[in-house]
């Protein structure tokens, strides 16, 4: 049980370094979950999930379009989609085509 609950932990611990470690660079395209605004109260803080546009040549920041959505939404009004801007030590990878 153990190695199982620490695999998980490695599959979804994409910081900066491991991702250089495990030849795992960001990628666009890629499908991320962007942690923002963590503290020791909230510690996954905001979570966003977006797909990457664009990567920095050193592979630290990235440019995510997010979709985000707001509490008094309704149903006939679509959520908010930006293009956020955030260091990659911060997201945390979903899914990536490897096709």
């Amino acid at each position: 049980m153990k190695e199982a609950l620490l695999e998980s932990y490695k599959q979804t611990n994409f910081t900066c370094g491991k991702w250089k470690s495990d030849g795992l660079m960001a990628k666009e395209g890629d499908f991320v979950m962007v942690s923002r605004g963590r503290n020791k109260v909230a510690s996954l803080g905001k979570i966003e999930y977006g797909l990457i546009k664009k990567v920095s040549h050193d592979g630290r920041n990235l440019e995510v379009k997010v979709c985000r959505s707001n509490k008094d939404m309704n149903a006939k009004k679509n959520p908010i989609v930006k293009n956020i801007y955030c260091d990659s030590r911060n997201c945390f990878l979903i899914f990536r085509d490897e096709c």
